[in-house]
């Protein structure tokens, strides 16, 4: 079964966690709780985006990740409909997309420097 299949799943099960994803989003799913951090998250760390990072920040830590917060959010209609500009406080963040039928949903990079003017 794919990830965005297990997923719909979960949300029609209602199986939605009851902790927030982040401070910002309402609905969604810690992928913790689905057990994906063994077998599918821990993995994708530790085999491609730490020697990805190590490479792009040695003076940074990137050779030291060790754990993530992994998570999805539901944006519909009736609920999470944006996400304010913001910075993550986080070494590394990969964004990845699981829909397939939706308007909008720009990723947009800004500097440090632009998020105190906001």
């Amino acid at each position: 079964m794919d990830v965005d299949s297990e997923l719909t799943r979960v949300w029609e099960m209602g199986c939605m966690s009851q902790a927030r994803p982040n401070s910002m989003n309402k609905e969604g799913v810690l992928l913790e709780e689905c057990g994906y951090y063994e077998g599918l998250l821990d993995p994708l760390l530790d085999k491609y985006l730490k020697p990805i990072a190590a490479q792009l920040y040695p003076d940074y830590g990137g050779a030291t990740l060790d754990h993530h917060r992994s998570f999805t959010v539901k944006y519909h209609e009736d609920g999470d409909v944006e996400l304010a500009y913001h910075y993550d406080d986080s070494e590394v963040t990969l964004n990845v997309c699981l829909g397939e039928q939706f308007e909008g949903g720009e990723l947009l990079f800004g500097s440090m420097r632009d998020c105190a003017s906001q």
